[in-house]
């Protein structure tokens, strides 16, 4: 398991494409000290972020040149076995995301690469859990040496920005993430850390993804990999460089309000100015008034749990170009809405508090109907194409 490190300290080494990816994750591995961390004949799990079905270049995942790195440079340090995994994403079964990705360019290397969707899972207690209690988790995870977590730097309409701690989310199955995709994620982020931390976090900030992130933003150059022991530190240190006060990011400011890690930037030793590599992006909108000309919305108590799927449901049509071709479009959401002053060509109700509405047009049951909203958007987006 995990050996003892100092935890807060954050390494940011520059890297101007993934052409040089190898060189800079060797100085990463270098000036953290990595040997301390993996030893021979250790089996190493590496969690990127493979959450979504799209190509490299669109920069929604952890690039598989960085991924292919690193594995070549854990082999190097005597590790037995490399695992790469992830879970079946919203979107797409997890082997279907691993060939649009590129990632089985691992296997190539040496590297296993599983769907966690299709291996053991535990049932664990949450110690001091305040949203999560129980939780049903990958046992790689909980019995690998050593515990790599790999994101990528981009923007979430969820969360601001979609860091390590968030893309630990990606451990849960699919079927069990709704119940916690809502107000309270943030916490349930931090609760998740109470079960096993990873034992290294380096953010693929090479290049990173602005705007609608986590999967509808637009590439943009930073130049980093970002890595340290401890996950809450090296956030606050990526958020930083983004341009994102450390404290706005809730998962960061929980967990360190209980004692989970390091969020304070006055406490984290960095081995460079942040000033030097700051690149701020360009942050989601996270409303969904008058965001489209062809979209009516009527909100009433709605939670992120249900805004944010529709925006990134509406986003991804308006991507696709299809959005103008499904016509007018009336969005329902949350307790007690506004009556519509007229009905779209397209009917939304979505999430159970809007239940009362069902029957005016498609009603996508679910708190949060993160899962059912996913389904519906994948088959309305068919049946326009079928269309036009």
């Amino acid at each position: 398991m995990a050996r003892e490190l100092a935890v807060a300290r954050v390494v940011i080494e520059r890297c101007s494409g993934y052409d040089k990816i190898a060189p800079a994750l060797e100085r990463l591995s270098k000036d953290l000290g990595l040997e301390k961390l993996v030893g021979k004949g250790d089996v190493v799990f590496i969690k990127p972020n493979a959450g979504s079905p799209t190509p490299p270049e669109r920069e929604a995942c952890t690039r598989p040149e960085a991924l292919v790195a690193l594995v070549k440079l854990l082999k190097e340090l005597g590790a037995k076995k490399v695992i790469v995994g992830d879970h079946d994403a919203l979107a797409a079964p997890a082997e279907f995301c691993f060939q649009r990705i590129g990632l089985y360019a691992c296997r190539d290397v040496g590297a296993e690469v599983i769907s966690l969707s299709k291996e053991l899972h535990e049932e664990v207690e949450v110690p001091q859990g305040r949203v999560v209690k129980r939780i049903l988790l990958p046992k790689i995870v909980l019995e690998c040496d050593v515990f790599i977590n790999f994101p990528k730097l981009k923007t979430n309409t969820f969360t601001t920005l979609s860091l390590g701690m968030k893309n630990l989310f990606g451990l849960i199955r699919r079927e069990d993430r709704p119940r916690y995709h809502r107000e309270e994620f943030d916490q349930a982020l931090a609760d998740l850390l109470k079960i096993r931390k990873p034992d290294l976090t380096i953010v693929d900030g090479v290049y990173a993804m602005e705007g609608q992130g986590p999967v509808f933003g637009t590439p943009v150059f930073v130049g980093t990999l970002i890595g340290g022991f401890d996950v809450v530190a090296v956030d606050a240190v990526a958020s930083a460089i983004a341009g994102v006060d450390p404290w706005e990011i809730d998962a960061i400011r929980i967990a360190h309000s209980e004692g989970l890690g390091e969020g304070c930037l006055e406490e984290i030793e960095t081995n460079a100015p942040l000033s030097e590599v700051s690149k701020p992006l360009k942050r989601p909108t996270r409303f969904l008034h008058a965001r489209y000309p062809n979209v009516d919305v009527y909100l009433g108590g709605a939670c992120r749990g249900c805004i944010d799927p529709i925006m990134t449901s509406l986003d991804g049509l308006d991507r696709a170009g299809l959005l103008p071709k499904a016509g007018r479009i009336t969005v329902i959401a949350g307790k007690n809405p506004p009556t519509p002053i007229e009905y779209g060509d397209v009917v939304l109700v979505v999430g159970d508090c809007a239940q009362e509405y069902r029957d005016k047009g498609y009603f996508i049951p679910g708190c949060s109907p993160v899962l059912n909203l996913t389904d519906w958007s994948k088959k309305f987006s068919a049946k326009l194409r079928e269309t036009s």
